[in-house]
């Protein structure tokens, strides 16, 4: 069954356990109702419930966070994952008490959690590989920035001190709207926390645009190994880690070769329409100059 249906099932159970629903349709055992309302065998229904009542969760879904590496050794393309960082776990387990943070992934993966991820990363891309460039997407978590420059949102006390850490004279009476005037001009470019941590190590970080996931070659490696495990769906959470983690171990270095070039080929296309708006642009500037 794919996890979609597990969920089915699960939620038909719940609805047909409840006192109401079981006041309702008398004494018969509420797999044998959910196995006759969806017309499968008891045996099914059993064994989705066992998997939920073992992991609480209806989703058998495995979250990951991992990195992939391409080089060029004595003319020879090299590629795999970054094998140190690799992080897999069940999505439905929460946070273990008196386990350390940096050992323990479960419940939802922010910033401080991913940060601690990359510097691992980029300390054992230096080990493995020496300075990197690195591509990442945008993702929240991903651009931490350390210069944050006020909004009309922050109140009237971090603008003062924002003001105030660059030197700048101002009243104490005036609103933020005046403040925000100020304030304008000296915007800072966003610095990003781990583009930061790249640095420190040696490595350059570029991110892709926003939406652009044919700009990432590991998303094409995702969609692989998503495409094997859907032929044989995990029957739990821990299956689903299980099966992701064998599943990372098939793929190969042509594999990501042959992603690679997949995403090239949309670089160029990319590369190729700006080369002819540039060049359209230019046209339009030179005939403006000429009339």
């Amino acid at each position: 069954m794919t996890p979609g249906q597990k969920r089915f099932v699960v939620r038909c159970y719940q609805f047909m356990d409840i006192k109401e629903a079981r006041i309702a349709f008398g004494i018969h055992r509420t797999r044998e109702l959910v196995a006759k309302c969806l017309g499968i065998a008891h045996g099914t229904v059993s064994t989705v419930m066992s998997a939920y009542n073992a992991d609480n969760t209806t989703d058998f879904e495995a979250c990951i966070i991992a990195a992939g590496f391409l080089s060029l050794v004595n003319g020879r393309m090299e590629a795999g994952f970054v094998q140190n960082p690799i992080k897999c776990w069940n999505e439905s387990l929460k946070r273990k008490a008196n386990v350390e943070e940096d050992e323990d992934n479960h419940g939802n993966f922010d910033t401080p959690k991913f940060e601690r991820w990359f510097t691992k990363l980029c300390i054992t891309l230096k080990e493995q590989h020496g300075p990197c460039r690195i591509h990442m997407d945008g993702a929240s978590y991903h651009k931490n920035i350390t210069n944050k420059n006020p909004t009309m949102d922050s109140n009237r006390a971090e603008m003062h001190r924002w003001l105030t850490e660059r030197g700048v004279c101002f009243s104490v009476k005036e609103t933020k709207s005046d403040l925000m005037l100020r304030i304008t001009p000296l915007k800072e470019k966003p610095k990003y926390q781990a583009q930061l941590i790249a640095s420190l190590h040696g490595h350059f970080l570029l991110y892709t645009p926003p939406y652009h996931p044919e700009l990432q070659p590991v998303e094409l490696i995702w969609s692989m190994v998503k495409g094997r495990i859907a032929r044989d769906p995990p029957t739990n959470g821990n299956d689903a880690v299980e099966k992701v983690l064998d599943q990372l171990g098939e793929i190969t270095r042509q594999n990501w070769i042959d992603v690679y070039r997949h995403v090239q080929g949309h670089e160029n296309k990319y590369v190729q329409r700006a080369r002819e708006d540039s060049e359209v642009k230019l046209m339009r500037l030179e005939d403006k100059s000429s009339s």
